[in-house]
């Protein structure tokens, strides 16, 4: 019987041109390595709406290793749709995400992003500072 690692079992299915590797870009990034991420970033069939969508789930589940990594695609807009992955880090208060998108030379920050940032930074301060009042 021949085994396979994970990343050999997906590039198998990736093969398969039956299997839409946009449905399971989450999975491979939830349950395995980066090794996962890199080999899906490597196929001509994951399009830039799929993987803008996946940084937005990264984001929410608070995975800075697989957004980092994710930034260094070309094929990311990190203000994609109003900069969604910008405004759900700082409301989850995820602030080295936050740090690591503006970083990003692919991130506008326009007027209402700027003014959504500014409030949802001192919402994130006042549950701090409850926190350790209580």
């Amino acid at each position: 019987m021949v085994s396979l690692d994970h990343i050999q079992t997906f590039k198998v299915f990736l093969a398969d041109k039956r299997f839409d590797p946009t449905c399971h870009l989450e999975c491979a990034v939830i349950c395995c390595d980066m090794g996962s991420l890199d080999v899906y970033l490597k196929i001509p069939r994951v399009n830039t709406s799929a993987v803008n969508y996946l940084l937005g789930f990264l984001v929410k589940i608070n995975n800075r290793l697989a957004v980092m990594r994710l930034l260094e695609d070309p094929l990311v807009n990190p203000s994609f749709i109003e900069n969604y992955a910008l405004k759900a880090a700082a409301q989850n208060g995820y602030w080295d995400i936050v740090s690591c998108l503006l970083q990003d030379k692919r991130t506008v920050v326009d007027a209402e992003t700027k003014a959504d940032l500014d409030h949802l930074a001192r919402m994130n301060a006042r549950q701090v500072l409850k926190r350790l009042i209580d």
